[in-house]
């Protein structure tokens, strides 16, 4: 993983974008870049890369989601501050994403389309339950 710079994680280098003068949003980086929520929630982040200084700083308002396989989900929850929890019976591997539309008309599902996104893995297992009776010894050898 990349070093934190200021708090933020993952700092990217510099970008330029085509066709962009002056400061533009280049990209988008969510963190953690994979995280496990089977018995917890996750906060997640979003750090806006821009073409012009300040290069880096926390996305202050973007748009959360989340997919499974490229479709969108309800088996996870994510706020609109990147909260990311686990829905109860959810499984698998699924991801967050974060977007911030551009001067586009169409959004596509999973934040996809003419926006600038970022994305990280969340992973979901139902966890194992306790076992309700001690497991017994071995009888002793006589």
């Amino acid at each position: 993983m990349a070093p934190s710079v200021s708090g933020i994680c993952n700092a990217p280098a510099k970008f330029t974008v085509q066709g962009c003068t002056g400061r533009c949003l280049a990209s988008v980086t969510v963190c953690p870049a994979t995280a496990d929520a089977a018995s917890s929630e996750v906060q997640f982040t979003a750090t806006a890369d821009y073409t012009a200084p300040p290069y880096i700083v926390p996305l202050q308002t973007a748009d959360w989601g989340a997919c499974l396989n490229n479709a969108p989900t309800n088996n996870i929850s994510i706020t609109s501050n990147g909260m990311g929890k686990c829905q109860s019976g959810a499984t698998g591997n699924f991801t967050v994403y974060a977007f911030v539309p551009t001067n586009c008309n169409v959004i596509g599902p999973c934040g996809t389309g003419c926006t600038v996104r970022g994305t990280a893995m969340l992973a979901c297992s139902e966890p194992v339950a306790a076992l309700s009776q001690a497991i017994p010894s071995a009888p002793a050898s006589q």
